[in-house]
């Protein structure tokens, strides 16, 4: 059966409301007045009056929406039960208005749309007004549903909006529909709004900003898609103008479109819409600049999403390539002569987006250039680009120099940098980043010429700003990082340095803590050589080249020069002459050896001084200059294999113990192991020394006297008793057991970097500093005629298989290489005659007796005829006694000599 709507029905429903609101708001009235005054308020308990008007109320109200029942649904059913409903609640509206139930004191800072939401949720809780808004979201969801009638919806709209434009006090209701149906009314209002003239007071376009935009912002973003795919459909191009005009006045309507940029504006859909906007006569390109201008604040990622978009245009669309090309030369030229830089701030977030993905974009690059500027004027804008750029996860990828063209810019960037660099628990990833930005701005820098100013007040001035852009100030923070436990950021930190100047070197305090840190770094760093890792390498040429360019500036240092040069060789003659260097070959130092003294000898008390301690007597007890954390050593695990190997070895006689065993090979070569290690970081030293002082053409210098003074000084203090050479004939060849002896045996054993630190002060030197130097290659050489005297019942050859029962500097091999350097530093010296000082092409031909002979002859020469300052002699020397020995060496070894016989006929 076919229901239809009587056209009294819902007049009838109107009066009959009219007369049950008027009774109800008169019962209350009359109920609260005929209260006792003291009788308790029982809110709970309803009237019993109250209830049956609001029952009556609702009848009505059921009555009134009675007719959306019928069928077949007519659109004017749908928009008579609206009409009648908004008349009722104006009615409702005269007995209680809804700014009545507010709260008193409302929140003025609270969003429009909060307060819409507010007011909803009031009128939601008010007995009569939810029922009257129950029939106002049935209306609107039928108007939605209704299948066959299209204008069903649009009418009654109309009618809603009409209403709210007479009654402005009710424009929540329009709101409230839009929370019904977000997606119908935004489409609704697109609509209406683009047909006639725009008014920006307009009651439509508030809510379509304040309400739908706000609250539903991706339904904004699917109907303004499907309104402008609707207008290229229908051939429209007014009907752009005006949306962009809507936008203009509507800054939540562009955010919204904002965040869904991408997926609104397709390169298609543009492409599109410029073609529309070429065959029409309007200046779209005006229009936009204005929104742009007006509504930048609301683009937040419009800028970046611009960029891939116009790359898009110009490489897929060569239809619209001229139009792209003109608009970006215009956005550009706003861009330069912006004093907000608005659209900076927007770009600077979206610079590491640009280097990983579009790094050969042309717009990109147009725009970047075109924000350089503004950036490098502003701080902020700088401090933005280096945290945008540090963002990249690749390192490499930092490129963008435009940034940090200019010196304040710089400055502002190295003050950044260094403040994240600072900042406590960051990752080393963190760090490395920083630290290669850094990098990329102090070259950049370095490579620009500045203006240096006329005056001397400006030149200062310049200095200055030159010295932070070039992150000099940063030395001593980044010296920190070199010394990082993360190899990745301890390189980084130190290519770093390569490039940055250093503060000069006139403050002692500071050129002290310099040297000592970059000393202290380099001995660390000989400590993880064994490990054979290539960064290791790559970090000690760093630290070689940081010294080699302090020491060759002089650190920078006016009035005394020769203080830095004896500053670091103090301290690195502590260090590889210290017992736990890397360049010492592991032993227990007896205590009577050492050659450092402190001020107290207990045994709580600290031997690891920063300043060497010296006494009256220049008696000084060692101390670790550079000392490394170690690991606490049980003591269940102090006593292991290897020493209990050593320890049955010590107690019994060499023939009593049986053949090598297992446990004897394995601490063979550790011990091999060990002094390939030493003498490997002893190369590594000696190069340091020789790169910093510029030894390596050993030419006289001052440097090579303090060079001299400090060895002497830690080798042979003067407390030490020297012999005389009296003492030594009635000695020698037998073993040697002066104090002095003692001391070379030590370090000519256990200090790889010894004699070559003896070669480089010798021959670097005057003849007058030398030969201070005399004494001590005396005593080496009595230390070798002792070893070489204990081992004269070996065999006739001296190349012989090693022995596990001795130490690898022990071996009959390497005594003949240390006997060979020493023959070499007094050949080059030029303190032995012809063909005494060739004695060394001898040594590995002949036997060991042979060995100690030769050695023996040399050293009595140097006692009989000591070299002076000036290396002349005023009467000739008979050579007769010290060739003999040599002529008998010749005679007894001469099939083995062999073509060597021409040196020594």
């Amino acid at each position: 059966m076919t229901f239809v709507a009587s056209d009294t029905t819902v007049d009838d429903a109107r009066t009959q409301f009219q007369l049950a609101i008027k009774k109800y708001f008169n019962v209350k009235t009359k109920s609260k007045k005929s209260r006792p005054k003291k009788q308790p308020r029982l809110e709970n308990s309803p009237s019993p009056l109250l209830s049956q008007d609001l029952e009556t109320i609702s009848k009505c109200i059921v009555y009134l929406q009675q007719p959306l029942n019928y069928e077949p649904l007519q659109v004017e059913t749908v928009v008579e039960v609206l009409r009648a409903t908004l008349l009722c609640l104006e009615d409702l509206y005269e007995y209680a208005p809804l700014a009545g139930l507010l709260p008193k004191h409302p929140n003025e800072n609270m969003e429009a749309g909060k307060q819409v939401n507010e007011l909803i949720a009031t009128a939601e809780k008010h007995p009569v007004y939810m029922v009257l808004l129950g029939v106002v979201r049935r209306c609107v969801n039928v108007a939605c549903c209704s299948l066959g009638i299209d204008d069903c919806f649009p009418r009654s709209m109309h009618v809603l909006v009409e209403w709210t434009r007479e009654s402005p006090d009710s424009a929540w209701l329009l709101a409230f529909t839009s929370k019904v149906a977000p997606q119908a009314v935004t489409a609704f209002s697109l609509r209406l709004l683009c047909e006639g003239e725009l008014n920006p007071e307009d009651i439509l376009l508030s809510n379509l900003d304040a309400y739908l935009a706000a609250m539903s912002p991706s339904k904004i973003a699917t109907s303004i898609r499907a309104f402008l795919h609707e207008t290229i459909a229908s051939k429209t191009p007014h009907s752009i103008a005006s949306l962009i005009e809507i936008c203009s006045y509507s800054p939540r309507v562009v955010r919204a479109c904002d965040s869904e940029f991408q997926n609104i504006f397709s390169s298609e859909l543009v492409s599109s819409l410029i073609i529309l906007g070429l065959q029409s006569n309007i200046d779209f390109q005006t229009k936009l600049s204005k929104l742009l201008r007006d509504q930048l604040e609301a683009m937040i990622e419009m800028p970046i999403h611009v960029i891939a978009l116009m790359d898009r245009l110009l490489m897929d669309v060569p239809e619209v390539a001229e139009c792209t090309t003109k608009y970006l030369s215009s956005l550009v030229k706003w861009i330069r002569n912006d004093e907000s830089g608005l659209f900076s701030d927007r770009l600077l977030p979206a610079l590491p987006y640009i280097q990983k993905k579009n790094p050969s974009s042309k717009v990109a690059s147009q725009l970047v250039e075109a924000i350089a500027a503004s950036v490098a004027s502003n701080a902020d804008r700088t401090q933005m680009a280096c945290q945008a750029l540090m963002i990249l996860d690749d390192k490499d990828n930092i490129s963008h120099s435009s940034f940090t063209s200019t010196v304040p810019s710089a400055a502002v960037c190295v003050d950044y940098l260094a403040s994240e660099l600072r900042v406590p628990n960051t990752t080393p990833l963190q760090n490395q980043k920083a630290l290669s930005l850094l990098r990329n701005i102090v070259v950049q820098n370095l490579s620009q010429e500045h203006d240096a100013g006329n005056t001397a007040a400006e030149c200062w001035k310049s200095l200055e700003a030159v010295n932070k852009a070039c992150a000099v100030d940063q030395w001593p923070m980044l010296l920190n990082f070199a010394d990082s436990s993360d190899q990745s950021v301890s390189l980084s930190a130190l290519q770093l340095l390569i490039d940055i100047p250093y503060p000069l070197f006139e403050d002692p305090s500071w050129q002290y803590t310099c040297l000592h840190n970059l000393t202290s770094l380099f001995f660390s760093l000989l400590n993880k050589i064994a490990d054979k890792n290539e960064r290791t390498s790559q970090q000690l040429e760093c630290v070689k080249r940081i010294f080699d360019r302090i020491m060759q500036e002089g650190g920078g240092v006016v009035s005394n020069p020769m203080s830095v040069e004896s500053t670091f060789l103090s301290l690195f003659m502590d260090g590889i002459l210290s017992a736990s260097s890397p360049t010492t070959i592991p032993h227990d130092v007896p205590f009577e050896m050492n050659f450092f003294r402190g001020k107290s000898t207990k045994a709580g008390s600290s031997n690891s001084q920063v300043f060497r301690k010296l006494s009256a007597t220049n008696c000084l007890l060692p101390y670790d200059p550079f000392p490394t954390k170690k690991l606490p050593v049980e003591s269940s695990s102090q006593l292991d294999v290897f020493s209990q190997v050593q320890l049955i070895r010590s107690t019994q006689p060499p023939h009593a113990l049986p053949a090598p065993s297992q446990f004897e090979s394995k601490l063979y070569s550790v011990r091999v192991s060990e002094m390939e290690t030493a003498i490997n970081c002893s190369q590594h030293a000696e190069d340091l020394l020789y790169r910093s002082l510029r030894l390596g053409t050993f030419e006289s210098s001052e440097t090579s006297s303090v060079l001299m003074d400090i060895l002497l000084e830690r080798t042979i203090p003067v407390s030490v008793f020297v012999p005389s050479d009296d003492q030594y004939r009635d000695l020698l060849p037998e073993r040697s057991n002066f104090d002095i002896d003692l001391r070379i045996e030590q370090w000519l054993y256990r200090y790889p970097i010894f004699l070559p630190l003896v070669k480089s002060a010798v021959l670097s030197s005057s003849p007058s500093v030398s030969v201070r130097c005399l004494p001590l290659l005396k005593s080496i050489l009595v230390v070798l005629i002792n070893h070489w005297h204990a081992q004269r019942f070996q065999p006739n050859t001296i190349q012989q298989e090693k022995n596990l029962h001795f130490p690898p500097y022990f071996q009959l091999s390497h005594q003949l290489q240390l006997s060979t350097e020493v023959m070499t530093i007094l050949e080059l010296s030029g303190w032995l005659p012809e063909p005494l000082n060739l004695c060394a092409l001898l040594f590995p031909h002949v036997t060991a007796l042979d060995v100690r002979t030769l050695l023996h002859s040399v050293w009595m020469y140097l006692a009989d005829h000591p070299p002076n300052k000036k290396f002349s002699t005023k009467e000739p020397i008979a050579m007769e006694n010290y060739l003999i020995p040599l002529q008998n060496v010749v005679h007894r070894n001469i099939q083995t000599i062999g073509p060597l016989y021409g040196y020594f006929a």
